[in-house]
């Protein structure tokens, strides 16, 4: 039959095995990993803006997703709690395992102080909080220029700060990928 050789298909494993992260897994790693670099890229841009609607159009979405990334970031946590996640690369040195593992803290962090963080600001600066305009989250914090402009400061520093944390991350795919050429990527790809 013309020398093609067909594999017969796999069944899409929902849950994580000690070998590979499973479809769950997987749909919120590259969901989140897209959402989390379209709200820094965006943060970048809306804060570059004069103020008028168009700008605070902008904020709108950007707090939305946040939201949003902040929810999945919840049932991800869980999601890891309740199931296995494949080992580490055996050929990893201690001080390698300390960074992966320190990275992986650092982006699971970033993930809720960073809305955590943007939610304290607006709440400081009397600002709409909607989530996609279908309703309205309260504002736990009284107006407050000062506490505001604390929570700006944090906000900001968190985003750089975990442009760089993904900058690693992204590096060390790569050595994995391109230079050990271990199954550190491939496990996380359908």
């Amino acid at each position: 039959m013309l020398g093609l050789h067909y594999r017969e298909k796999e069944p899409v494993n929902i849950k994580n095995t000690i070998e590979r992260y499973g479809a769950l897994s997987m749909l919120l790693h590259w969901t989140m990993a897209a959402m989390i670099i379209g709200l820094l890229s965006l943060g970048l841009y809306m804060t570059s803006l004069p103020d008028g609607d168009s700008k605070w159009e902008w904020y709108g979405l950007h707090k939305s997703i946040g939201m949003l990334v902040f929810v999945l970031a919840v049932l991800r946590l869980l999601w890891i709690k309740a199931h296995a996640r494949p080992a580490l690369p055996q050929n990893l040195r201690p001080l390698e395992r300390v960074a992966a593992h320190t990275t992986h803290g650092l982006l699971y962090l970033a993930m809720f102080l960073l809305p955590f963080s943007g939610y304290l600001d607006s709440s400081a600066g009397g600002y709409h909080l909607a989530f996609f305009d279908l309703f309205d989250l309260p504002k736990v914090l009284p107006k407050n220029k000062d506490i505001e402009e604390l929570m700006v400061l944090i906000h900001s520093s968190l985003a750089y700060g975990l442009i760089a944390v993904l900058l690693l991350h992204l590096v060390a795919v790569a050595k994995h990928h391109l230079i050990l050429k271990d199954d550190t990527l491939r496990r996380m790809l359908p």
